[in-house]
């Protein structure tokens, strides 16, 4: 009795084993016959100048950069060390410089990765950010980071943890663990 019930697991070991193995194959072969997407890029560009126009026919944003390249899966745009300026009708502009970036197909999105520095065109109150990873609406001027910044204004310096701009209304906060440096004229 003991004896059947030996052989009867082995046998049954020895099936699992061998279902595992040809399901294995089968996931192989399976590998082998879907063709993978071509890794080249649509086309590239170096040294490039981009004006990039809202719905309403103006100016959204005006991208400078040595590299871009054009992902073909998602027909989204690459780019190495963009300079950005950022329009607004009602206020100043902003120029932003990052280590690399990443520009939805509809250009309704930038994701600025690595390093980022934002500074505002304003003669009056002149405004530095520096921080990581900013992700850009350039439609509604907004731009926000999940990540450590510095605010730099002529009266004080400012760090904490996440960033909001509403560029369109010049509202400009950092979001948690925020100190504070005042520093008078």
């Amino acid at each position: 009795m003991i004896r059947r019930r030996t052989m009867s697991m082995g046998i049954l070991a020895a099936l699992a084993i061998g279902l595992q193995w040809w399901v294995l194959l089968q996931e192989q072969d399976q590998a082998h016959k879907t063709p993978l997407p071509d890794p080249r890029s649509d086309y590239t560009l170096t040294q490039f100048d981009l004006l990039v126009m809202n719905q309403s026919g103006e100016a959204s944003f005006h991208i400078t950069a040595p590299y871009l390249e054009k992902n073909p899966l998602d027909q989204s745009l690459s780019i190495m060390k963009p300079n950005i300026l950022l329009y607004n009708q009602q206020s100043t502009e902003w120029t932003i410089q990052s280590e690399s970036g990443w520009i939805s197909e509809a250009g309704d999105l930038l994701r600025l990765d690595g390093v980022v520095n934002m500074v505002s065109g304003s003669e009056d109150d002149p405004v530095k950010i520096d921080g990581t990873d900013f992700v850009v609406i350039p439609d509604s001027k907004l731009v926000t980071s999940t990540e450590a910044v510095v605010m730099t204004r002529p009266m004080g310096l400012y760090q904490g943890v996440g960033f909001s701009a509403d560029i369109r209304n010049n509202i400009l906060e950092i979001l948690s663990e925020v100190t504070a440096r005042y520093e008078p004229e």
